[in-house]
């Protein structure tokens, strides 16, 4: 099978697992509004963003080592695992150990919910990480399948049935980690990978140098994504905030198409990377990649207020307008992510820890700077500046790696353009509704050949199937 044929057969195995869950992660936001204020949105989205900066310092990111090692032919997949399974639970210890003392003089109310939050998403992590490296990607699809309809029954026990508002929410988000871990543990057989034995230190202190790279990394990213909430709190109160992480969350439809391409992706970019033709393919695979996020970005932005009176309920509603710059910054993360999987194919994340820094420290500083000034409009911004320059890092210094024959024009052009969009209807201007469907035809337009062509390569594949 062809590079193109694999990654697109990838893609659609985990276009299966990962748009249940998070096609309903975006479905569950008119629940998430109406069972729960703007204030205690605010509050668990900002826990749940709390535990997402945790998450790699206390795993040192070691599911994403046991990802990478477990794609190498002539791995040892049991000394993998079972390095990264021993290494977690010694982590999760410290964690409770944490916690308790932080319980004991603070007080922190929800300190059981984050501990079991914590604990059951960095199993699942890892258990999913492993199957995916393994190449049991139709078990990894189901396992999404499965946490995704856990997640709806049990949003909809706690939150609708027992009313138990933060609490319920994170609850939610336990059960549904554990029913995916139990599925994977006993469907993929997990525990033939486990040896105590193979818990050596030489082979993990390798992953770990591997892995512990990506943990400044992981922070900067999170900075770069949330910090400008925690901003927005403090200079603009605890509704507008609850109002700014709900309109975050509507670049999502994008971010789960391109999430999806790039689990397929990191594993054809590691299986074609010696091949004489790599460097023809990387090109191919970023223009079909960038036409696409292109187009999809432009028409949610067109459409966006009509979307938004679904997503956005009540008080919600009037955030919409924050959606279309924030959507620019998911084009610009979807080019930087694609980038950044080079840095993965050759084992070396320095450059991806440096150049995410450098976009999180530029997004903290116009944050502090903008949103005292002209309130979220400020943090939309640093967003944009932030993300555009970690793409621009990384595309020079990945031409080491790969260099790929990119067509500027059709990519200046097209990016140039969904920007006037997507000032157009931040300022909410009456001509934005027309002006904008004229920016997306001539988006469209610009990548019609690549549509043309990939719509013509897949359905050569399909008739094969």
């Amino acid at each position: 099978m062809s590079g193109f044929k694999q990654l697109y057969s990838d893609t659609l195995i985990f276009a299966i697992g990962s748009f249940a869950t998070k096609l309903l992660m975006l479905a569950l936001m008119p629940l998430y509004t109406f069972a729960l204020t703007k204030e205690e949105f605010g509050l668990s989205d900002l826990l749940n963003n709390s535990l997402e900066l945790l998450m790699p310092i206390l795993t040192l990111c070691i599911s994403d080592a046991v990802f990478r090692f477990s794609i190498d032919k002539d791995t040892d997949l049991v000394s993998v695992f079972s390095n990264g399974l021993f290494f977690l639970l010694l982590t999760s210890s410290v964690f409770l150990f944490i916690l308790l003392i932080i319980n004991y003089f603070f007080d922190f109310s929800y300190w059981i919910y984050f501990f079991f939050l914590y604990i059951t998403g960095a199993f699942k992590q890892l258990f999913a990480q492993f199957t995916r490296g393994i190449g049991y990607t139709k078990l990894f699809a189901v396992s999404g399948i499965v946490g995704a309809i856990a997640l709806l029954g049990s949003n909809l026990v706690t939150l609708l049935w027992f009313k138990m508002g933060v609490a319920g929410f994170l609850l939610s988000y336990i059960i549904s980690n554990i029913i995916s871990v139990v599925f994977l543990f006993f469907f993929t057989r997990l525990n033939s990978f486990v040896l105590f034995r193979s818990f050596k230190l030489g082979p993990l202190k390798e992953m770990l140098t591997y892995s512990f790279p990506l943990i400044p990394n992981m922070l900067s990213w999170w900075f770069t994504n949330v910090s400008s909430r925690y901003i927005v709190m403090l200079y603009c109160g605890m509704g507008v905030a609850g109002s700014f992480s709900a309109a975050s969350r509507l670049p999502a439809m994008v971010n789960i198409l391109s999430s999806v391409f790039q689990q397929a992706w990191q594993l054809s970019s590691v299986r074609e990377y010696n091949k004489d033709s790599s460097e023809v393919f990387y090109t191919k695979v970023f223009e079909y990649y960038s036409a696409f996020i292109l187009i999809i970005s432009s028409l949610v932005i067109l459409f966006m207020p009509l979307l938004a009176k679904f997503f956005l309920v009540g008080d919600f509603y009037a955030g919409w307008v924050y959606v279309p710059l924030l959507m620019l910054s998911g084009v610009l993360g979807c080019y930087s992510v694609f980038f950044g999987t080079f840095y993965l194919v050759i084992k070396k994340n320095k450059m991806i820890m440096l150049s995410t820094l450098v976009g999180a420290v530029i997004n903290v500083l116009v944050c502090t700077i903008g949103i005292p000034l002209i309130g979220v409009y400020g943090a939309l911004i640093a967003n944009v500046l932030s993300y555009l320059i970690i793409v621009v890092i990384r595309f020079i210094d990945t031409r080491r790696i790969v260099r790929l024959n990119i067509n500027f024009y059709r990519l200046l052009g097209g990016f140039i353009l969904i920007l006037l969009q997507a000032v157009l209807f931040t300022l909410n201007l009456k001509v934005a509704i027309g002006i904008g469907c004229l920016l997306s035809i001539t988006i469209i337009i610009i990548n019609a050949s690549l549509l043309f062509s990939l719509f013509k390569f897949l359905l050569i594949f399909v008739r094969k199937k």
